[in-house]
């Protein structure tokens, strides 16, 4: 059974947490309960409209939720702004990715990753809402899906940087080598064609890593994961949500 815990701060329907309750058939006793939420669409105010509905539910409220609740999966997301999906190249760890497109052959998200694990998504946020009817500046959205395998809320603050190990680009770069203009045009095909990651994997390895160290060299000045993820611990701590204490 799923519900939406009302809030009187929170006026949107999908902004309002969802509670999921299981019963065991036989004693018809709750067996488990499970809440998904958006701290950032609740705001301080709509946090503690949850934490006193949480009161009227579970012995001891949020401090019962902060002992014993774990957390199976964490969406952390991240707006550039005035970029489109041809307008960036994304070099990830791994080199696995999956593609969904437009009906007119643009590309539309870009996944690395299992669903089931662990996961990277790029889209373009503004037709993603414009096929909502919704009219928003242009900017990419990267995502980062984490199922970090019942972590309990108190870890929350120290929880590592997910978008530590992503790089980005703005198009190509020039050569590293003017006399390898050739080998780079071939390259930057390979790119448009397959994705940067995959195209870097069909390279012999030598020409693969001075090609790698070049494009990092070039990576998007705008992307700073550790300045990005500096404000992390800030907001968890705003919010109270790893907090037992109120």
């Amino acid at each position: 059974m799923a519900k939406r815990i009302v809030l009187s701060s929170i006026e949107t329907e999908k902004k309002r947490p969802t509670l999921f309750v299981r019963h065991l058939p036989t004693t018809k006793r709750i067996a488990k309960l499970r809440l998904n939420f958006v701290p950032v669409d609740l705001g301080a105010a709509g946090m503690m409209e949850l934490h006193a509905a949480i009161n009227t539910i579970v012995s001891d409220g949020w401090e019962y939720v902060v002992k014993h609740g774990r957390i199976t999966r964490i969406d952390v997301a991240v707006d550039l702004p005035s970029l489109t999906m041809d307008s960036i190249h994304f070099l990830p760890k791994k080199p696995a990715h999956m593609l969904r497109l437009f009906p007119s052959g643009e590309i539309e998200t870009i996944y690395f990753g299992k669903p089931k694990s662990n996961q990277i998504a790029i889209y373009d946020r503004t037709k993603k809402r414009a096929k909502l009817g919704q009219d928003i500046p242009q900017s990419l959205r990267i995502e980062r899906k984490l199922k970090p395998g019942g972590l309990k809320l108190p870890s929350l603050p120290t929880l590592g940087n997910p978008f530590a190990d992503t790089k980005f680009l703005i198009a190509l770069p020039c050569p590293p080598n003017s006399a390898k203009e050739r080998e780079w045009a071939l390259f930057s095909d390979s790119v448009e064609k397959r994705g940067l990651a995959a195209a870097l994997a069909l390279l012999p390895k030598d020409r693969r890593s001075a090609y790698k160290k070049h494009l990092i060299a070039n990576a998007l000045p705008i992307w700073d994961p550790e300045d990005i993820w500096a404000g992390w611990k800030p907001m968890i701590e705003e919010l109270k949500i790893a907090s037992a204490h109120w």
